[in-house]
């Protein structure tokens, strides 16, 4: 006796998308757990001594790989229907492997090709495209366009600064073997990567965008705080560019409340 396939296709559909869930929640915990996101989030946040010169790229490498990448993938696995959220996972996987070549940190590379896996997989089983429907420039509005601009220049510059003290051999701490500061330039490059996506999906059309702001405003204002906090360490804002972060965080955060959705 055969299946019908009339009934079996429906069925198909609603168990891939529970293991492309599955996946995304194990790529989540290695992220979190494994790749010590929440680890270096915690001692941050506990300014633990053994790390009193290093307290802001810890923070750093864990608002990345807890707010940029574990988090997002934890949405996602929660409401698939807001691929914007793999979108960044995918910004995260170009940020990092740029911040690897301009670092000159080849060991950089492999977490920035596996963030690409742990995107494009669950969307792959969920049959979910990552792609953007053709767009210019002029449909995304102005004023999140604004932003990512912003985004964008302070990131580069931030970028820029971090990796000079890279290049100059400046005392670091690794996590598996990788220095902190080439992954806290592409912590920075991710916050803004993260918010062009946010501009690029509004500007297609794309639903679920306003949840996409969530994560680089949660980052940007993390990276501000701990910059206020600790305004002498290494790759920390200072205290103007960190109120800058936090000022920059809350419009992200409070665009969405102004900005009408533009028909798919």
């Amino acid at each position: 006796m055969t299946s019908d396939p009339a009934t079996t296709a429906p069925a198909a559909r609603p168990r891939a998308e529970w293991v492309a869930r599955a996946l995304a929640v194990v790529f989540a915990l290695f992220w979190g757990v494994l790749f010590f996101g929440l680890v270096d989030l915690a001692t941050a946040v506990a300014e633990d001594p053994r790390f009193r010169h290093f307290l802001l790229v810890e923070a750093g490498w864990g608002l990345l790989y807890t707010v940029l990448v574990m988090l997002p993938l934890l949405a996602w696995a929660v409401r698939p229907a807001a691929t914007i959220l793999l979108q960044q996972v995918l910004a995260a996987a170009a940020a990092v492997l740029v911040a690897a070549v301009a670092g000159f940190a080849p060991g950089q590379v492999l977490p920035a090709l596996f963030l690409e896996v742990s995107a494009f997989v669950p969307a792959l089983v969920a049959r979910r495209s990552l792609r953007f429907p053709p767009l210019s420039l002029r449909s995304c509005h102005p004023l999140l366009a604004v932003l990512s601009l912003i985004a964008l220049i302070g990131a580069v510059a931030y970028a820029v600064v971090v990796l000079r003290h890279a290049y100059a051999g400046v005392a670091d701490d690794d996590t598996w073997g990788l220095a902190h500061l080439p992954m806290q330039a592409g912590f920075g490059l991710t916050i803004a990567g993260a918010t062009v996506v946010v501009a690029l999906a509004q500007g297609a059309g794309q639903p679920r965008w306003r949840v996409g702001t969530v994560f680089p405003a949660l980052a940007a204002a993390g990276l501000g705080a701990f910059s206020l906090r600790w305004p002498d360490e290494l790759a920390s804002l200072g205290v103007t560019g960190g109120a800058a972060a936090l000022v920059w965080a809350v419009a992200l955060l409070v665009l969405p409340l102004v900005v009408r959705d533009r028909p798919a």
